[in-house]
């Protein structure tokens, strides 16, 4: 703990503690915001931020977890609160995100440019004669531990939110022991089973919900360097509509190294309108326009495949209130509300900062904690009722040539304000970086600003 940034005597968050379950993006962002203000705060991760040493008999852990793309907004949030990711942690910076659509020769380049990480708590795939890259989760977490948070290693196994005279509430672990806290923060991503053990008090009819998920596919293939081309090394590409059961695939360049074999990593994830199977792959990279960029044989074996959850629609009841006007237990990141079908990571850091603020502010009221409610309704739980219509409006598009055409042409010729309306209408549908029920206001926004004049 830093005694320099301890809360005041007065700050309603005195003599609480607050216990964070899961270390991914979410939970070790907001323990760090909180610990680095003077909050006592533990994190539940079984994961140890280091990579495991299998020869001391340490958990093996089997997925690298790979595809993290970053956004500049993202990078940036981190850097504002202090956390500029060292080299280790970046595996490769893109000025360009490129549009590949469907039946056209022609790509749309936009200028947005993201940074890729692996997840997870370590890249247990690489060769051996490539420097160590670290993961952002483990790197999170570190920085977690060093602003005063304590981690405990150990895996959560119970909750009880039944409150004791003093308005604490308990959670287990897989060994037997017992946790007394005044908030639970579950930043578990979409555990169900954790979610089924949780004990409700008889006196409160609200349930936390979970969220609804399909199953996402993520691959990683190294390519060597005779097939590595400049497009790669400078962008990230979208395939829009790519095969019919695929709306998005995605393939980020995950570095690049001069060491034996030299080469690059890269990362292919794949949105389905249900959830991806095996043969999505094959499907995709059988594709023409996938072909002309990458040259992968359909046979060829990932260095590491999973189909993680990924959201599809966001849990209206996040938040438990207690007995005493305050609240017990609230769901960020994955577990809670978050982006859907996009933008992961900075989903989960958004939330995990403005629950941060609002406890630092005001401590865990009930009235308070109200106000993180709000936000987090507005900016993610509302696009549950507009995202199958912000869907089928893309397919409406890239399925008729007209439409493609018109996009291609708004945002390829130098139309000035128009051209640049387009592309950023673009960026929002395929990146997730703000509300979808706000794309129209902000187009509409963005057409008065350029219209109106100085003086009006």
């Amino acid at each position: 703990m830093h005694p320099e940034n301890n809360v005041s005597p007065e700050h309603p968050l005195v003599g609480k503690s607050i216990a964070i379950i899961g270390g991914g993006p979410a939970g070790a962002f907001c323990a760090y915001e909180l610990a680095r203000n003077g909050v006592e705060v533990r994190i539940f991760e079984d994961r140890s931020p280091k990579r495991p040493d299998f020869s001391a008999g340490e958990k093996r852990i089997p997925c690298t977890g790979c595809a993290g793309w970053l956004q500049a907004d993202v990078t940036k949030l981190l850097a504002d609160n202090g956390l500029e990711m060292s080299p280790e942690v970046v595996q490769s910076k893109t000025t360009f995100t490129s549009i590949v659509m469907p039946k056209t020769e022609a790509n749309l380049r936009l200028n947005a440019p993201s940074t890729t990480v692996f997840r997870g708590f370590s890249p247990i795939h690489q060769f051996e004669g490539h420097p160590h890259v670290a993961s952002l989760d483990g790197w999170l977490l570190e920085k977690a531990i060093d602003a005063g948070a304590k981690h405990l290693q150990v895996e959560i196994s119970s909750i009880d939110l039944n409150e004791d005279s003093q308005g604490k509430v308990c959670i287990g672990d897989s060994t037997g022991l017992k946790y007394k806290t005044d908030l639970v923060i579950g930043a578990f991503g979409h555990n169900r089973r954790l979610m089924n053990t949780i004990q409700y008090p008889d006196s409160n009819p609200m349930r936390l919900e979970m969220p609804e998920s399909q199953r996402a596919g993520v691959r990683e293939y190294f390519i060597p360097k005779e097939f590595i081309s400049r497009d790669l090394l400078e962008s990230t590409f979208v395939f829009a509509n790519p095969t019919p059961r695929i709306p998005f695939g995605t393939i980020c360049p995950k570095g690049k190294f001069d060491q034996e074999p030299s080469g690059m990593y890269i990362t292919i994830a794949l949105m389905g309108r249900g959830d991806v199977a095996p043969d999505d792959f094959k499907d995709f990279l059988d594709n023409e326009q996938v072909k002309r960029l990458l040259h992968i044989d359909t046979q060829t074996k990932p260095r590491c495949a999973c189909f993680p959850p990924l959201t599809v629609q966001s849990p209206r009841q996040f938040i438990l209130p207690g007995r005493k006007d305050n609240v017990i237990m609230v769901n960020i990141g994955d577990a809670g509300p978050t982006r859907l079908r996009k933008n992961g990571i900075g989903s989960a850091l958004d939330s995990a900062k403005h629950l941060s603020d609002i406890l630092l502010r005001y401590g865990n009221s009930s009235e308070h904690m109200e106000i993180y409610k709000r936000y987090i309704e507005r900016t993610y739980v509302r696009d549950n009722h507009v995202v199958n219509f912000v869907m089928h409006l893309s397919d409406f598009i890239l399925n008729h040539d007209f439409t493609r055409r018109a996009v291609i042409c708004l945002t390829d010729h130098n139309l000035g304000v128009v051209s640049q309306i387009t592309q950023n209408t673009i960026e929002r549908i395929l990146t997730g970086k703000g509300p979808y029920w706000r794309i129209p206001i902000d187009v509409f926004l963005e057409i008065f600003a350029n219209t109106s004049g100085p003086g009006e």
